[in-house]
């Protein structure tokens, strides 16, 4: 047995060598035993068989002269030194390679040991080398290692693109700012010397104004966000009463309140001073109470209470009557960007809330959400009565006045009503946003008698009193929205009526659905006046040419006159459209050619057949040399594989869309970072097939 005879007639001690013989040989790791001179007197088999060595080669032979540490002279060196520390009695261990696996002709590593055995008088009588092959643990923490330092390397570059972004964000904002400054500016003066204009000139300027500002307070959040992330966001303490300070912030709320009947009220302390920054508490409260106005129904109730609380602190709450806050959203309401499903919580960019956080977090405080005690929600911001040690605090207070009013909140107002355009084409609008439905009422109506609708819903009554010549619609309204309503119409015997769809939502797949079987055009936003009333114009041309024709094939009269004239209106109105279309095309152009954006277009196998000014500059490229140039072959290496398939998932439809930070090789080497938007564009051939 292992290479060891049992005997019956074997005393008692030889059998126990024997046996001692087959368990040393039958162990895995590396064992035997020296004499003090460090010359071999025993070696088990599974080390003599690693080596593929027999043990008559070794025995009485120095330990670090086999074939075990054949590696260099120095391995030899370092265990005949380990020999040395042994025999004077201490252990010694380490890591070494050897050869131990296919009879020498392969290394393994072993955590290798001698041990010095003292006699009954105390001295070194032998040495017992171990060693216990550790070459999968090696290979298992150097692969740990490595990925390790894969995910070490991967987070730096994404805390780097994360401060690329956010340095991005915070210089276009700032960049944004200037040129809403020139535009708040201007409207603010003409508004102020209104006497001059006409009351439809001061609508449109009110309309700019309040759009500008909602645009500005995006802005700020941004910017807001992008210094609170780079740790640049100072405090400015000043010891202010916060009672006085919600109910300032509480008065811009006034045409929500008379126009939607709601209560608003205010409870708790009369007065209570506490060290904030006043424009950053200011926010908070303006953020706060903006939301509770949001989800409170007509005829509900608000109330801000103030309350102070044991250990010089204040708890400052927001109490509605709406729906509150689903259980699940609790804890992820103030993550940035973050929104609830229902339509009320689709509108906004959902960074109030989380700015709310913030701020509140800078004053030291806490803020929580709850559900009230009568339904809806509660907030509640706990902040330090006292501002932190050795802050300054400024002393004296005067009226607040906040950066910004809740635009959202101010009345809107209606526009002059020009008069019916008896006997043209009327239109129905169905739009939920006030100003964009005025704007459209303002840019057709000088043409066409305008019926507005802020919802699906209210579409259909109206359709009930009439059937217009045309629809324009959006998308996404409350209630019953854009597509569920072009349903219903085609559903009805309103469906030979024209839609025209207007959305922000750039969706290629639903456009081109919508387009197949149920619009006759779809307007993305952006839009000029110039454009939209083209296509109007175009649209009712086609149904009145289409009345025409259907009237005289139910009559079979021959009225010819009737039918010519009919025509040639029809005519000229689609040639003024193709006019006022061509215009838009130069525009277009000019901004291509014009724009420090860098555009190209490419085809199915991602080559470059047509780029704009600013990206043959970006890369280094002449207009011809440029052509024919692979988009993924100049995407940095690394970028490649994602690249492709991203390339490859718009081409096959499998997303719409794109948007991705990555580097391109220019021309000269160097490499170029760029955010990259990309989408199909779809081709109609003549027989009205589309492709990509």
């Amino acid at each position: 047995m292992k290479g060891v005879e049992l005997a019956e007639g074997d005393t008692l001690d030889v059998r126990r060598q024997k046996l001692a013989r087959i368990i040393l040989d039958s162990m895995y790791q590396f064992l035997g035993l020296l004499d003090v001179e460090g010359k071999v007197i025993e070696i088990n088999q599974a080390a003599l068989d690693g080596a593929g060595i027999q043990l008559d080669e070794v025995v009485g032979k120095p330990f670090w002269e086999a074939r075990w540490w054949a590696l260099s002279e120095e391995t030899r060196e370092r265990v005949r030194a380990m020999v040395d520390e042994a025999r004077n009695g201490r252990f010694v261990r380490c890591d070494i390679e050897i050869y131990g696996e296919a009879r020498g002709r392969r290394t393994i590593v072993v955590d290798f040991s001698l041990t010095p055995i003292f006699d009954d008088t105390g001295q070194v009588a032998f040495l017992l080398p171990e060693g216990r092959n550790i070459s999968e643990k090696i290979a298992i923490e150097a692969e740990l290692t490595r990925r390790n330092n894969e995910v070490h390397a991967a987070l730096e570059k994404l805390r780097e693109i994360d401060g690329f972004k956010t340095k991005f964000f915070a210089n276009v904002s700032h960049e944004l700012r200037t040129p809403l400054t020139l535009i708040l500016g201007p409207v603010n003066q003409l508004l102020q010397s209104a006497g001059g204009l006409a009351e439809r000139e001061h609508f449109r300027l009110a309309t700019i104004k309040r759009n500008a500002q909602a645009l500005l307070q995006q802005v700020n959040d941004l910017l807001d966000l992008a210094r609170i992330d780079a740790g640049e966001m100072p405090m400015v303490y000043l010891c202010a009463d916060v009672v006085g300070l919600v109910r300032e912030v509480a008065r811009g709320f006034g045409a929500a309140v008379e126009e939607r009947g709601i209560a608003l009220s205010f409870a708790g302390e009369e007065e209570l001073y506490v060290d904030i920054d006043r424009a950053k508490f200011g926010r908070v409260v303006t953020n706060l109470l903006s939301n509770a106005f949001k989800f409170t129904p007509p005829g509900g109730r608000i109330r801000c209470s103030f309350e102070r609380l044991p250990g010089e602190r204040v708890l400052f709450s927001v109490q509605d009557s709406g729906p509150g806050v689903p259980n699940p959203l609790k804890r992820a309401i103030f993550d940035r960007y973050a929104q609830g499903e229902d339509e009320l919580s689709s509108k906004g960019s959902g960074l109030g809330l989380n700015i709310v956080k913030e701020f509140v977090e800078l004053h030291r405080g806490t803020i929580s959400v709850l559900d009230a005690p009568e339904r809806g929600a509660l907030f509640q911001v706990e902040l330090p009565l006292r501002a932190p040690a050795g802050s300054f605090v400024r002393t004296g207070d005067s009226p607040w006045v906040p950066a910004l009013e809740p635009v959202e909140w101010l009345r809107h107002g209606e526009p002059p009503r020009l008069p019916e355009r008896t006997g043209q084409p009327a239109i129905l609008v169905v739009e939920d946003n006030p100003d964009l439905r005025q704007f459209l009422y303002d840019v057709l109506a000088d043409d066409y008698p305008v019926t507005l609708a802020e919802n699906g819903e209210l579409a259909l009554e109206a359709l009930d009193a009439g059937a217009p010549d045309l629809v324009i619609t959006d998308l996404m309204m409350p209630g019953m929205d854009g597509e569920r309503f072009i349903r219903e119409l085609r559903r009805r015997q309103t469906s030979h009526i024209p839609v025209l769809v207007l959305s922000a939502r750039a969706d290629d797949a639903l456009r081109g659905t919508l387009l197949e079987d149920f619009v006759q055009d779809y307007l993305t936003k952006p839009f000029s006046p110039q454009e939209l009333r083209a296509r109007v114009r175009n649209l009712i041309t086609v149904k009145r040419t289409v009345d025409i024709l259907q009237k005289e094939l139910n009559s079979q009269a021959s009225d010819i006159s009737e039918l010519t004239a009919g025509l040639i209106a029809s005519r000229k109105s689609m040639r003024e459209g193709l006019r006022a279309l061509q215009i838009s095309e130069r525009r277009w152009q000019g901004f291509y050619e014009n724009t420090a954006v860098g555009i190209a277009l490419a085809d199915a196998d991602g080559k470059i057949t047509k780029a704009n000014p600013a990206l043959q500059q970006m890369l280094g490229y002449g207009p011809q040399e440029i052509i024919g140039l692979s988009l993924i072959e100049i995407t940095e290496a690394s970028e490649r594989a994602k690249t492709r398939e991203n390339v490859y998932s718009l081409l096959e439809g499998r997303r719409g869309s794109y948007q991705h930070l990555k580097r391109y090789e220019r021309r000269d080497g160097s490499y170029l970072w760029a955010n990259v938007c990309a989408s199909v564009i779809p081709v109609v051939d003549r027989e009205g097939r589309a492709s990509r």
